[in-house]
């Protein structure tokens, strides 16, 4: 669920991979992996003289299907929501006074010299007759049309500074809010994507015939296995108890080999060297796999993944794992993994942390196979450990 260099150690398989992520757009994750070990598994490193190996390079592009949700604490919620609301009305308040508010000072004087102007003339008239009462008339109307002129200007007046008052309102409260909104910390939050990868893995091997001649039963084989991933994935991280989880669920066509449904031998050769009456004798000892060997079989696996995360701080996680598994010549067989995980901090940095998981995956779980094995011997018990990787700057 995070981007970053992580190194992934299977002790089981004796595997080590190498996983890398970064963001290539707003909305875009290119991720790649890089994976080797050993075919036979942990045991033939000790038991072995001769190992053969297992190398692989996967590479996927992710996408975000929508803007994360982001999840907050209830309290810091509810006094956010209490301040947001003082706000408003505090702002409603300034926005009323910022409309009301009309320089009106100098209009009101200019008005009440026009208005004694016109009252002064008014009496004039009364005392004049002929030309003289006519230009009195005319000096009234004047100072009427002046009057009405100042009336309209000072409504345009009043109307521009409200409306710049109104602007200024409008810019605190956003800047308040702002404030308000940035005080909230984030707690946790929710994504989901979807993500589609294609990888390569060349296995080496040996096979077993033991009808052929005692040169020949032994081979050394290489194989070339493709695939092609789809899945759906969600993430939730919530620092309180029980209320983080990851899960996914998608399908895998791949190009495959039936070795792992073939049985693992150990083989044992004891060539000797030097004369008939002085000879010396040397063991050496390696796997082989045993049984009809089948490549080039199209497969699809479908998978679900889930995680829930127990305690807070999300420490610790239950893992189940089921899949089913369709294969060319060979019956449809359904996994179920199981396992736990725990976390450890790594340094002070919160993303760099240690995990380790203890699984069990039963194979075949309701034996379609009819296999001489019981279920827990042709299941995998294992130790996953991921760390990690941060380059010097």
């Amino acid at each position: 669920g995070t981007t970053g260099n992580y190194a992934t150690l299977n002790i089981k398989d004796a595997e080590l991979a190498l996983t890398t992520s970064a963001f290539v757009g707003r909305r875009v994750v290119l991720g790649g992996e890089l994976h080797g070990g050993i075919t036979e598994g942990l045991v033939s490193v000790f038991s072995s003289s001769k190992l053969s190996s297992r190398v692989g390079l996967e590479v996927e592009l992710s996408y975000l299907t929508s803007d994360a949700t982001g999840i907050f604490d209830l309290e810091d919620c509810s006094a956010y929501y209490r301040r947001l609301n003082a706000l408003r009305g505090d702002s409603a308040v300034r926005a009323v006074e910022a409309a009301g508010a009309m320089p009106l000072t100098l209009t009101i004087l200019a008005l009440s010299r026009a208005d004694s102007l016109a009252a002064a003339l008014t009496a004039r008239l009364d005392s004049t007759s002929g030309a003289s009462r006519d230009s009195v008339r005319v000096a009234i109307q004047s100072v009427g049309v002046r009057r009405l002129a100042l009336q309209r200007d000072s409504i345009a007046q009043a109307q521009f500074a409200a409306a710049d008052r109104l602007k200024q309102v409008r810019d605190w409260y956003v800047s308040e809010a702002r404030g308000l909104q940035d005080s909230v910390a984030l707690a946790g939050f929710e994504v989901g994507w979807i993500s589609a990868g294609y990888g390569g893995t060349n296995t080496g091997f040996r096979l077993f015939d033991p009808s052929g001649p005692l040169d020949g039963q032994v081979s050394k084989h290489d194989f070339l296995t493709h695939s092609a991933v789809l899945k759906y994935w969600r993430f939730r991280h919530d620092p309180g108890a029980f209320q983080s989880f990851y899960w996914s669920f998608g399908g895998e066509l791949s190009i495959a080999h039936n070795l792992g449904s073939l049985a693992k031998v150990g083989i044992t050769e004891t060539p000797t060297f030097g004369t008939d009456s002085n000879e010396r004798a040397a063991e050496i000892e390696y796997a082989a796999y045993e049984g009809e060997y089948r490549k080039d079989l199209k497969a699809l696996r479908v998978f679900y993944d889930y995680y829930r995360f127990l305690f807070a701080g999300n420490s610790s996680a239950v893992h189940v794992f089921p899949a089913h598994v369709m294969k060319e010549h060979e019956k449809p067989t359904t996994e179920l993994g199981l396992g736990f995980l725990m976390s450890f901090p790594a340094s002070d940095k919160p993303t760099d942390s240690v995990h380790a998981e203890v699984f069990l995956n039963l194979k075949d779980v309701f034996d379609v196979g009819n296999n001489d094995a019981g279920r827990l011997k042709r299941s995998d018990i294992g130790v996953l450990v991921s760390f990690p990787i941060n380059f010097p700057r």
